[in-house]
């Protein structure tokens, strides 16, 4: 059996955005589809109130659970008849319980809420959070149509920035989409980036060029049908890339550490990417 699409949900409509998301990918993939309830338990101690005095009962948390997933299940059918779906009822916190799930999941799908702002709800904290937890890459889904488009990568050569490439070229391929690679130069100055040299803008650009010509050399070999436009730029990061994300079906890029966004790709505005990007952002980290 394919590896499973892991949805996390909690009864929002961005959720269900997400769920069906997740459904289409499942199907395009031949995997099944694993919708997940994360039960906050107790929920005072998640809500940062006293020791209630009585049992609190968690049997109607899991029952309304177990409804709001069979609606959502016969939601994601209704739309992809062929997808395979599964639901699960976990107790934890989210970015823990969701990863836990299923360890070898092809993704881990959550909805984002509002203009950018994720669905604490569920997630808790933040999907960089989640990323920091999950093996499998982490797709952040907005509420918006983004079928269609193309598929945005950052690149910035390292080994985690290959994983997120081979992901970006293999969904591109499965979505017969565009890929548009992605290289900019970080907020430091460029001497500094060149290793203390003085250069100027063209000679940096070209080095960025060649940078983002040899990252992507090995995946545009491995998917010949993926049509490529490079975009290497001598700007701050985040700006190149959700300008690249406008119409975009999913803009890819790596995560590096603790959760942190790897600085040479998107400086201190991983945030950014995250709560303004117009299109789902799938984040991936080191193995």
């Amino acid at each position: 059996m394919n590896e499973p699409v892991v949805v996390g949900v909690d009864g929002s409509d961005a959720a269900e955005h997400a769920a069906v998301w997740a459904a289409n990918e499942a199907v395009r993939r031949g995997s099944p589809l694993v919708l997940v309830h994360i039960v906050r338990w107790p929920v005072y101690e998640h809500m940062y109130l006293p020791s209630p005095s009585v049992t609190m009962d968690e049997a109607p948390l899991r029952r309304w659970a177990a409804t709001m997933l069979k609606s959502l299940a016969d939601v994601c059918r209704a739309v992809h008849p062929a997808v395979e779906v599964n639901t699960r009822v976990e107790v934890g916190v989210p970015a823990e319980a969701l990863t836990a799930v299923e360890p070898h999941a092809a993704m881990v799908v959550v909805g984002a809420a509002g203009a950018g702002r994720l669905t604490r709800l569920f997630l808790g904290s933040t999907a960089a959070e989640l990323a920091r937890h999950s093996k499998p890459p982490v797709v952040v889904v907005r509420e918006t149509d983004t079928s269609g488009g193309h598929v945005v990568v950052g690149v910035d050569g390292s080994p985690t920035s290959a994983r997120a490439v081979d992901f970006a070229f293999e969904f591109a391929a499965r979505h017969h989409a565009e890929l548009v690679a992605v290289h900019a130069w970080s907020d430091v100055p460029l001497d500094e980036a060149l290793h203390g040299e003085p250069v100027d803008g063209g000679t940096a650009l070209q080095h960025a060029q060649r940078s983002l010509d040899l990252a992507i050399a090995g995946a545009v070999r491995r998917w010949p049908d993926v049509s490529v436009r490079d975009v290497a730029a001598i700007e701050r990061p985040a700006n190149v890339l959700l300008e690249q994300a406008q119409g975009a079906s999913l803009l890819v890029v790596g995560s590096h550490g603790r959760g942190a966004l790897r600085r040479a790709l998107l400086g201190s505005v991983s945030h950014t990417i995250l709560h303004e990007s117009p299109c789902p952002v799938a984040v991936l980290r080191a193995h």
